[in-house]
């Protein structure tokens, strides 16, 4: 079959998808939105979106995963995990598309990083001077015996890797360029501090890099507010843990994942995160003082999980 995998841009990059699940009867989850949303509304408060298009098709290829950036010398870049066999896979690689006449016509895909494992959820964000910085993280999920067993290449290129490499090349890493995106840094990896998420850190107002991301203790989701003020070389831990609402964290694993944040005009930041528990909505958490504390994880009525 000829599968086709392709990347939108912007906040399209997103809701190119279902922006959410519906029952089996088609009904909306309780406490979710009127009507199963299928794209962002084309006009906003802020926005309006003028076209929805593919901007890289890899034929017979999986991509995903996409972040996009404005620079500040008019190109907008895209980043994404590309190159894919499916969504777990050995084989994922940093991936880069450019623009240069404001979207209207995009470059071929090119590779910025690609290491012994699956790369993936890239995010990208400038710097005031101009350097760029890509993030994404590495993933051994592929090595599960359940997926070995069904994919014998993938098998294969395991028993290639020195068994103690998976392990030890899984993290969160870094990689700069100052030049606009046509030369990168070897990966940096970053520290404990700084937790998974899939379109990386913002850049606030006052300089500094924020980030808002998932790990696991004790097994149990915790979703952790860190901030850089050293361009990604360092982190601090602001917040351990977002606090969840009428127990939600229930101790599965994956109940919150995929979180985000913004920084609003009046410099609170607003995160939104998925969640994977009955009603299926977002969960939303704020915070007025840089990420030090942050609401209970609140429900939001639109669906995403």
């Amino acid at each position: 079959m000829n599968v086709k995998k392709s990347l939108f841009l912007g906040a399209l990059a997103l809701g190119a998808c279902l922006n959410g699940r519906a029952a089996a009867d088609g009904a909306v989850p309780p406490g979710g939105p009127k009507a199963l949303l299928k794209a962002p509304p084309k006009v906003q408060a802020r926005a309006e979106i003028v076209w929805a298009r593919p901007i890289c098709v890899e034929t017979n290829r999986y991509i995903g995963w996409p972040s996009v950036a404005c620079l500040k010398n008019g190109d907008v870049v895209a980043v994404f995990s590309g190159d894919r066999d499916a969504h777990v896979d050995p084989y994922g690689k940093v991936q880069l598309v450019r623009s240069t006449d404001g979207g209207e016509t995009w470059s071929a895909p090119r590779t910025i990083a690609n290491g012994l494992m699956d790369d993936r959820d890239a995010g990208i964000v400038q710097m005031p001077d101009g350097e760029i910085l890509v993030t994404y993280f590495t993933s051994s999920c592929w090595t599960a015996p359940n997926i070995l067993k069904k994919h014998p290449d993938y098998r294969r290129h395991l028993e290639k890797i020195d068994r103690t490499l998976p392990q030890a090349a899984i993290g969160d890493y870094l990689i700069r360029s100052r030049d606009n995106g046509r030369t990168w840094s070897k990966p940096e990896r970053m520290d404990a501090n700084y937790t998974q998420t899939p379109h990386g850190p913002i850049l606030l107002r006052d300089g500094g890099l924020l980030e808002i991301g998932r790990t696991h203790v004790n097994g149990r989701a915790t979703i952790r507010v860190s901030r850089s003020d050293d361009r990604g070389r360092s982190w601090q831990m602001l917040c351990a843990d977002i606090p969840d609402q009428n127990g939600e964290n229930t101790g599965e694993p994956h109940i919150f994942c995929e979180p985000h944040v913004v920084e609003r005009a009046n410099g609170d930041l607003v995160a939104l995160m998925r969640y994977h528990g009955p009603d299926n909505c977002l969960r939303v958490s704020r915070s007025a003082d840089g990420g030090r504390r942050a609401s209970c994880r609140a429900s939001w009525p639109r669906s995403g999980a």
